[in-house]
């Protein structure tokens, strides 16, 4: 920067600048674009500002994960259309510094590691100003730039620090109010194409359809109280799941729901599949029991003993769920591209979700839970599974139940002390050539506090104060099912008046 510049024009040019970025980040974020792109986009705008304003030769944006020793980075390119297609890579380096202020980074050997990876990414024969972006542990990275002459004096940094601050609460409000992401987020992983061990969730009811035709062929407000009672449900597990960022809700499918876990955990890999399977295991029984009670609303209200006053077919609905844990691909599906002669998006339809064989077999675990055996393919099941006419409302992999056994989350089932043994049937799966194993679970079995408990040791507190409130108190006082069941019961009572 040129020093002899007026400092009062220095400011004022700054701050319009800095204004017109503003404008630029809003009009370039869509959120018909995947999500890396979306990210890459911004941090570039960004990181073309800061180079602009403190006349430096190059920059770059990473991010740094300490729990793996990973940095993921990106060449902030020459205007606002050269951006990096997707984040590089550097493994095994630590360059994690929380609470650092910008500062110029150093051969000492409080940065040594930080100043190799500089002179990997940006050049030897340079010097090297750090402007840490992630305020207030909000996850967006860091800038460094570098300078073949003199870096900027501390006025000049102290001004640009207030210009930081200012683009990094408009880049969280602009992702914070479109996506799931916490403190906890690791940007370059979320929402962007790769291969991930992750637990798929899929739920479903049961009888739905036929329950729809009795309905719509009696009285409308016998549809609409399975309409009420299919959004109350839904919206529990939209609370369950996505709004407490425990997992991933991909979409519902009518009166069904698939979900993940843990996809951006970065954990170590057997502490993730533990993690991931406690969280996918937990939300089923939050899944099932919420289920029962908003079902029990509808068998103790007015409307239903007006129905079976007047009509023969039965009124009857079970949640199935269906838990597997494997490797699968996240990719992008659809189209959201953008036209590179106007700047405009061509608009189709995106998604971004899960495919392969886990979540095909997490599918199949969930077709054959809450079903009438002999309707269920079922060819095997363990002596110590409850002999009634109905299997389990969860069934399970062999993945989650071994490494649900690890942390002791299952009970004991009679002399067995093996789940892999006392909860396993074998069925005839879709799609599969041989039988495969599914295992048996009701809510009773699960063994909550030690679920949680291994919760609460592997990360931090995060999900155990998500989890526990609604776990640990009765059934009837969940807090979050307490609220949408009064909601539930005032629908119910609006259709029969």
């Amino acid at each position: 920067m040129d020093t002899n510049r007026d400092y009062n024009d220095f400011v004022s040019g700054l701050r319009t600048d800095e204004k017109l970025l503003a404008i630029q980040m809003i009009s370039s974020f869509s959120t018909w674009e995947p999500f890396d792109q979306v990210i890459l986009k911004q941090l570039n705008l960004i990181g073309l500002f800061l180079r602009t304003w403190l006349d430096a030769d190059k920059a770059i944006h990473y991010f740094t994960n300490p729990q793996i020793n990973k940095v993921n980075w990106i060449e902030i390119g020459k205007d606002d259309r050269d951006v990096a297609q997707k984040f590089k890579e550097q493994n095994d380096i630590y360059v994690h510094f929380p609470g650092r202020q910008i500062s110029e980074i150093t051969n000492e050997p409080r940065d040594i590691s930080l100043y190799q990876f500089c002179q990997i990414t940006l050049g030897k024969d340079y010097r090297y100003l750090l402007l840490p972006f992630d305020q207030n542990n909000i996850p967006f990275g860091h800038y460094v730039l570098a300078f073949k002459n003199n870096i900027p004096d501390k006025i000049t940094t102290e001004k640009i620090r207030g210009s930081l601050n200012v683009l990094h609460n408009l880049l969280k409000t602009l992702l914070y109010n479109q996506y799931p992401i916490t403190g906890y987020t690791y940007l370059p992983s979320f929402l962007s194409p790769q291969t991930a061990d992750i637990a798929i969730l899929f739920c479903d009811i049961r009888n739905s359809t036929s329950m729809f035709e009795i309905a719509r062929m009696t009285h409308p407000r016998y549809a609409a109280m399975v309409i009420a009672f299919l959004k109350s449900f839904l919206e529990y597990t939209s609370q369950v799941i996505s709004v407490r960022n425990v997992g991933r809700i991909h979409k519902f499918m009518g009166d069904g729901v698939m979900a993940t876990f843990g996809e951006y955990l970065t954990l170590k890999p057997e502490e993730k599949a533990v993690i991931t399977c406690i969280l996918g295991l937990l939300t089923s029984r939050l899944l099932i029991e919420g289920f029962n009670e908003l079902w029990s609303v509808i068998q103790n209200h007015d409307l239903t003993r007006q129905y079976l006053s007047r009509y023969n077919e039965d009124l009857e609905l079970r949640l199935g769920v269906g838990l597997n844990y494997g490797q699968v691909s996240l990719e992008s599906f659809g189209i959201a591209t953008e036209q590179p002669e106007t700047g405009f998006m061509r608009r189709g339809f995106y998604e971004f979700t899960a495919v392969g064989d886990h979540v095909n077999f997490a599918q199949r675990l969930c077709s054959i839970a809450s079903k009438p055996i002999a309707l269920s393919n079922i060819i095997y099941r363990s002596n110590y599974l409850d002999q009634t006419e109905l299997t389990a409302p969860i069934v399970i992999s062999k993945t989650v139940a071994y490494w649900i056994r690890t942390c002791s989350g299952l009970k004991r089932r009679g002399s067995e002390e093996d789940p892999l043994i006392s909860y396993r049937c074998v069925f005839n799966a879709k799609g599969k050539g041989h039988p495969m194993s599914g295992f048996e679970v009701t809510p009773k079995d699960i063994e909550s506090r030690t679920l949680l408990e291994s919760l609460k040791n592997i990360h931090d507190n995060r999900y155990y104060t998500a989890l526990s409130e609604e776990i640990n108190a009765s059934v009837s006082d969940r807090p979050l099912l307490k609220e949408i069941k009064r909601c539930f019961i005032d629908e119910l009572n609006k259709i029969n008046c």
